[in-house]
């Protein structure tokens, strides 16, 4: 077997469970589909209620990422960076605040920086991803 082949296969792969797992978290929390000019102007709200809308969207990308069986570093990554807490991260994967600590934590903590303002927060998510509307969900 060709392990290049592989690990293309494994990417594309990832590539389709993050366009769909964004696409259902979207549904579930009501957001427009990106690009339409309804995002376009939901990208226009206040820095603090943008980062509050994606630290719930990441959430419910985690719930999903459980109840499937998929892997949700990427979306727990991002909770934490959008604030959620630990208590909000292990609702969401279905365990303890402690049990989510314990497992995400240090992943979290290679990962983000802590961040002085909200803005900051949204600024530095950006650099982070190309998009924080398309999350892998399959590579941290």
């Amino acid at each position: 077997m060709n392990r290049d082949v592989v690990e293309v296969a494994a990417a594309e792969l990832c590539d389709v469970i993050a366009a769909n797992l964004a696409r259902l978290a979207n549904g579930i929390c009501g957001r427009p589909v990106a690009g339409s000019p309804e995002w376009l102007a939901d990208r226009e709200v206040p820095a603090g209620l943008r980062a509050s809308r994606l630290r719930e969207w990441h959430l419910v990308k985690i719930a999903i990422c459980v109840a499937a069986d998929v892997g949700p570093v990427g979306d727990v990554i991002n909770a934490r960076l959008y604030g959620a807490s630990w208590q909000q991260i292990g609702d969401a994967l279905g365990v303890s605040r402690q049990a989510a600590h314990e497992r995400w934590g240090k992943v979290c903590d290679r990962s983000t920086v802590r961040l002085d303002s909200e803005a900051e927060v949204l600024v530095a998510a950006g650099h982070a991803r190309a998009s924080s509307d398309v999350d892998d969900g399959c590579r941290p």
